[in-house]
């Protein structure tokens, strides 16, 4: 047998060969090796403060011997923020807002002057007063003259938490019951007694702050009645009778006394109002 491949042979297994290398292609480089794993860095998350517990509401009810329930000093509110245990921060804060809400408060009276006037005269009446239909004029003013809560106040302004909040309104909750069940006792089964007695207690709640505003601001325009002359606009004989109030030789106590009357009984209710107005105007420039 003939071994010789022919030239028609050659060209044939080469041909196969090409196909074959074309199917295969070329043979790609060897893979990187695998780098070692490292973990990552944990994250950086800030701890958690732990949730803090107020502590239980503090009690304003106070009793003489007699069971009675003992006046406190200022407003429910001003009792029940004394009362409770904030740290000395939060009490700065405190500070800060009451005396904000002080400086408006005194802005409302002066802008509702004439109906504070009319429940400084009433003031006495209420307190004496037996027929609750005689009354109504001190209900309208209550409501008129009724201003934002001290706690609203320090809620608001963030001066104190929701949760120390909720413990002052359980001190005021208690508060309050317990003046309730003493105006009953008092009241017994008389209906219009027990109506008498609670119009007068909102009442004095309500008009303790702008009254006390009232007499805070007389006096002060009193004693810097000088300085306020200019902004009265007075008639001659006034101007006349004020520089007499103002230059008196009198010693403190009567000289005081001399620019109350003047204040009180001369200047009318747009003289006082212009009067305040400008001494409000002095104290928001030194604060």
């Amino acid at each position: 047998m003939n071994t010789r491949l022919t030239v028609g042979m050659i060209c044939v297994l080469a041909s196969a060969s090409g196909a074959h290398a074309q199917l295969i292609g070329p043979i790609p480089p060897a893979a990187p090796p695998t780098p070692a794993y490292v973990a990552p860095a944990p994250l950086d998350v800030p701890e958690m403060e732990p949730a803090v517990v107020e502590p239980p509401a503090p009690s304003i009810v106070l009793r003489d011997e007699q069971g009675r329930l003992k006046p406190i000093i200022g407003t429910p509110e001003d009792a029940a923020v004394a009362a409770y245990s904030f740290d000395a921060k939060r009490r700065e804060k405190i500070a800060a807002s009451a005396a904000a809400r002080k400086l408006d408060l005194d802005r409302f009276v002066v802008t509702n002057l004439d109906k504070a006037l009319a429940a400084e005269k009433m003031r006495e009446r209420v307190r004496t007063e037996s027929e609750f239909g005689k009354l109504f004029e001190a209900r309208e003013l209550t409501v008129a003259m009724r201003y934002e809560r001290l706690i609203d106040r320090l809620e608001r302004d963030r001066a104190i938490t929701a949760a120390q909040r909720v413990r002052l309104d359980e001190t005021l909750l208690a508060y309050d019951r317990a003046r309730q069940e003493e105006i009953d006792k008092v009241a017994g089964d008389d209906p219009t007694r027990k109506g008498v007695l609670n119009l007068r207690q909102t009442f004095a709640d309500a008009m303790r702050e702008p009254l006390e505003s009232l007499e805070r601001q007389m006096r002060d325009v009193a004693e810097h009645l000088r300085d306020v002359r200019d902004a009265l606009k007075l008639r001659p004989d006034d101007q006349e009778r004020a520089f007499s109030v103002c230059d008196s030789n009198q010693p403190a106590p009567h000289a005081m006394e001399l620019a109350m009357r003047f204040v009180r009984e001369t200047l009318d209710v747009e003289q006082q109002r212009a009067a305040m107005t400008a001494r409000l105007a002095t104290q928001a420039v030194t604060k």
